[in-house]
Formats: structure tokens, sequence, C-alpha cells
């Protein structure tokens, strides 16, 4: 984790921004989540380390903005993924009505599918893709389970 640490500073520090603690605590903070979070889930995990909820929006606006955060919204909610993760090829979002809860979908043949979905708008529409975020919303199995029982 020190080396992605170390590598997300060099890229704020040749942005010409400063690596402060608090943005290094935020970044530690989203890597040991290892998951998508809001910025009020990420304020409620740093806040007992004396950073308020502005510093926490100030921070993920830069980071996305450096190309280390990517943004997912979701009912007027903004979700964060640190770029490492959202670079997978082509992958899709869920976020559970329930829980809340937003992952990731990898699967092989849904990957597989969602390249041919590109390909296919691509080829009809003349424009080349970079980039996608599929966001499905529902129940998660873990849900869908309690509220079968």
């Amino acid at each position: 984790m020190e080396s992605l640490i170390e590598r997300y500073k060099k890229i704020i520090e040749e942005a010409g921004q400063i690596f402060t603690r608090q943005k290094k605590i935020i970044l530690e903070t989203i890597l040991d989540a290892n998951r998508h979070m809001s910025a009020n889930e990420i304020y409620n995990l740093v806040k007992n380390k004396n950073i308020g909820l502005a510093t926490v929006y100030r921070a993920l606006n830069s980071f996305t903005e450096l190309g280390i955060l990517k943004e997912m919204k979701v009912d007027n909610t903004s979700y964060y993924e640190l770029k490492i993760y959202s670079g997978k090829v082509m992958h899709v979002h869920f976020k559970c009505i329930n829980c809340k809860n937003v992952f990731d979908l990898d699967d092989k043949n849904l990957v597989l599918e969602y390249i041919k979905l590109n390909n296919s708008i691509e080829k009809k529409f003349g424009v080349e893709i970079k980039d996608s975020d599929i966001m499905l919303i529902g129940l998660c199995s873990d849900c869908s389970r309690k509220k079968g029982s």
C-alpha cells in the first residue's frame, strides 16, 4: 500500500498541490476499504482523525480531477473507486437498494457481452468508447435471501 501512496503523492505534487496529512489519511482509508464509498462513508471513517466533511469533499474532487479516483453518481450520491480498480476492462457496477452497498460484477461472460455491446454501439454510431459507467440497481443476493426468509 505504501508504494501506491507514494505514487499518488507524486501525482498530487506534480500537479502543484500539497500532499497533506489529511489527503494521505483519506487515500489510505479508500485503499483499506477496497470498495466503492460515498463522501459521507469516507468522512465517517476519518472524522475521528480531525478531518472535516469539507476536507473530504475537497480531497475527493482533487483526486478525481487528477485521475486517482473515478466518480459514479447514483440517486444524487457520488460513489468513488480508485482508478486502478476501475481500470478493469469494462466492468459493471451494482447498487443494492436495501443495504446500499455498491460493488463490481466480475464475470468473464458478462464482460464479453459488455464488449460486444460497446463494439455494436461504436459501429452503429461511429463513436469510439473510452470509458463507461453501467450501474445496475436492485437487491443484492444477501438482501434478496433475507427478504425470502
